[in-house]
């Protein structure tokens, strides 16, 4: 996919999850990017979360059993795109 469709392809996707009430709010604050997999993103979520001196601990996590607590409660993930599920202003 080339870097140039993927806001279009975001944006018709988060379209569709509106209309379905999947998610609620608007596109800047709903959509979180695009990554390869639910884990991929889970990785990412984490990484941020957990410090970097901690890398000893990133051995012991589970991404996989991470993404599958997390998706489809708090994200929807949908051809490479995540998007948060409410937002709260």
């Amino acid at each position: 996919m080339s870097t140039c469709q993927t806001p279009v392809k975001a944006y018709r996707i988060f379209e569709e999850l509106t209309k379905e009430n999947i998610i609620s709010g608007d596109f800047g604050s709903t959509y979180v990017g695009a990554f390869e997999s639910r884990e991929a993103f889970a990785r990412k979520r984490l990484d941020g979360i957990i410090p970097d001196d901690s890398s000893v601990l990133k051995h012991y996590i589970n991404y996989n059993l991470y993404a599958k607590d997390i998706f489809p409660y708090e994200y929807v993930f949908v051809d490479g795109h995540v998007f948060e599920k409410y937002t709260y202003l």
